[in-house]
């Protein structure tokens, strides 16, 4: 069995975490891979490896910035944001992409998560 996800305490290398860092309370309330781990073993389940893989975007940081609004009620994480939360998120989000244009050197997209192989 594999599960990908960004587990709690496990995030720092998630984007959505990266422009909107309060988005971790959501995520710490995830069972954690040892709380995973021992529900699968109930079923006979055991670990077999956790890894971490990059997961890359083809669209650049202005395009996540204009499906950005749209983010915010589709990614459950980003859901409890308070108005200034999430303003201030966008407000890096599109400071990011301003240095982007400055420099022409547009940053990649991307996401680290966790693999969990269970067999």
């Amino acid at each position: 069995m594999l599960i990908r996800q960004g587990f709690p305490g496990r995030v720092n290398r998630v984007e959505i975490v990266r422009w909107f860092p309060e988005t971790t309370r959501v995520v710490d309330t995830y069972p954690s891979v040892a709380e995973t781990c021992r529900a699968f073993a109930i079923a006979g389940f055991q670990r077999n490896a956790l890894e971490q893989v990059r997961e890359t975007y083809p669209a650049g940081l202005a395009d996540f910035l204009a499906q950005v609004d749209t983010f915010r009620y589709a990614d459950t994480t980003m859901r409890d944001l308070t108005d200034e939360e999430f303003l201030r998120g966008k407000e890096r989000l599109r400071r990011a992409v301003r240095r982007a244009e400055d420099t022409g050197n547009p940053e990649t997209r991307s996401n680290w998560l966790d693999l969990l192989v269970l067999r």
